[in-house]
């Protein structure tokens, strides 16, 4: 106890020369630091020779005032340990605490939240948190696979460099800039420069952001229906008029959206890999769309979530690289590609926008931070990232495969799982009149992770039913059993 020196009392400021004594400041300083709760119950006090020290006052002066707070009840003393806060108010305020709740007669309501934020709050399916990876979890990729090993090394690394701890932009660390423009380029065969990326913590930030400088309260916005809940939750925040639009096997139905709201301001698509239905977006509908955001003069974000995982054929291109016109606004995320707590995602805006957002960024968007941002910057540039995704990749098919066969062999009664050829989801609809949210609680209940479709849906699919497998981040023998689980629940009628 001895090498412990008590509390700091830096704040205290002692006046010489003023109307009332030494020892009577320093006793109103404590006594008001304790009554008001600053001092806790058994906080240790500086011993009388430090605190005489730290405070150019003589220690006799210290003795006077905390005998005074010791016969106030106030401090109590152990003999060769210090000087103590007593519990004596700490008591007082709970019994008070106890006699104004039985006394209160009318609950105290809390202010309202926002009519957007409760609009929104009302739409949203119960999220489960895991902290490990589990079957059938969508968000969650191939962990396994990762080189953790050589990721740990290269943070260490960076950690040890001092002219990483400054402040930096909030558009983002120009080595990771340039390192994400040629991976865009070679991967995605989007030409853009460094100076149209921004970093953000993760893809939700980027949607944010997008949301408050793209959109007024009431804008109709063109979604999925099913779609990201991401995206959907950012835009709905805002205030926007949130418009369902079908989707088939080529992605969205642009013919259905002109006619439910020609006037739209924005649409959110996802058609690298239709969250959650796995499809990608045809040719004929991407030109289709840019024609009707031409036409409606409106902007479009591309939601490119797990754009790097093709593994049956070549992608087809991004609608950033093939707009005409500047309005579409690719957003990617390194979450799905190295892991999900990185919380490192980017957007890409048209050229045109770069001044205007370069000039205000920095009072919007906070700064990711600069070790992290080194770390991903080398990881990319060396080709550690490259290495992972071809892995990944390989993986993904092989666990695909394995979710196919499984459902086949032991679900061919129950699902039908509709073929994808990318990421590490698929959609499995119903072929009985199962209730989905029942179905996923039981799944719960057998420790699989499954998502109903209506949680990805602004408007009930009629007659459609069915749950999202996720299969990225578990073997194909922890798929096989985990089927055979699943087929448990179905069996028993849901």
């Amino acid at each position: 106890m001895r090498s412990v020196a008590g509390t700091l009392f830096g704040a205290i400021d002692l006046r010489r020369g003023a109307a009332s004594f030494l020892h009577t400041q320093l006793y109103d300083s404590l006594r008001e630091l304790i009554l008001d709760g600053v001092l806790k119950s058994g906080q240790r006090l500086p011993s009388t020779r430090v605190l005489a020290e730290e405070l150019a006052i003589s220690r006799t002066t210290v003795l006077t005032v905390y005998d005074r707070l010791n016969s106030e009840g106030l401090v109590y003393s152990k003999t060769g340990a210090g000087s103590f806060v007593s519990s004596i108010l700490e008591q007082r305020q709970s019994t008070l605490d106890e006699t104004l709740a039985r006394e209160s007669a009318v609950p105290t309501a809390a202010p309202p939240l926002s009519r957007a934020f409760r609009g929104m709050y009302r739409r949203l399916p119960v999220r489960v948190e895991l902290s490990d990876p589990q079957a059938f979890s969508t968000a969650i990729p191939a962990i396994d696979v990762f080189p953790m090993d050589l990721w740990s090394r290269l943070v260490a690394r960076y950690s040890r460099r001092r002219d990483l701890v400054r402040y930096i932009s909030s558009k983002g660390y120009a080595p990771l800039l340039g390192a994400i423009a040629a991976h865009l380029r070679t991967e995605r065969g989007l030409e853009c420069s460094p100076r149209q990326i921004y970093i953000t913590s993760g893809a939700q930030q980027a949607f944010n952001f997008l949301a408050e400088i793209l959109l007024d309260p009431g804008d109709a916005v063109w979604f999925e229906n099913p779609g990201s809940r991401v995206a959907r939750n950012s835009f709905s925040a805002r205030g926007a008029r949130l418009v369902p639009v079908p989707v088939d096997d080529e992605g969205l139905d642009v013919q259905q959206g002109l006619a439910a709201a020609p006037d739209f301001k924005l649409v959110s698509v996802t058609p690298s890999h239709q969250q959650p239905r796995g499809s990608i977006m045809s040719l004929s509908r991407r030109l289709a769309l840019l024609n009707a955001a031409d036409q409606a003069n409106a902007w479009i974000v591309e939601d490119d979530f797990d754009g790097e995982f093709f593994y049956a054929k070549q992608p087809l291109p991004t609608l950033f690289s093939i707009a005409r016109n500047e309005r579409v606004i690719y957003v990617g995320t390194f979450s799905k590609s190295m892991f999900p707590s990185l919380r490192l995602g980017y957007f890409v805006v048209p050229d045109s926008l770069t001044e205007r957002l370069d000039r205000s960024v920095s009072s919007y968007l906070p700064a990711v931070p600069l070790l992290l941002q080194a770390a991903v910057a080398e990881f990319i540039d060396k080709g550690h990232f490259a290495t992972h995704i071809r892995k990944a990749k390989r993986v993904y098919r092989e666990r695909y495969q394995a979710l196919a066969d499984a459902v086949e062999r032991h679900l061919p009664d129950y699902l039908e799982l509709i073929p994808t050829e990318t990421g590490f989801h698929a959609l499995a609809l119903f072929k009985q009149n199962f209730d989905e949210r029942r179905i996923a609680e039981l799944a719960m209940e057998r420790g699989l992770l499954v998502r109903p479709l209506s949680n990805y849906c602004i408007e009930p699919l009629p007659a459609v039913r069915g749950i999202a497998l996720g299969y990225g981040c578990v073997t194909p023998g922890q798929i096989e059993a985990s089927i055979v689980e699943l087929r448990q629940v179905f069996a028993s009628g849901g």
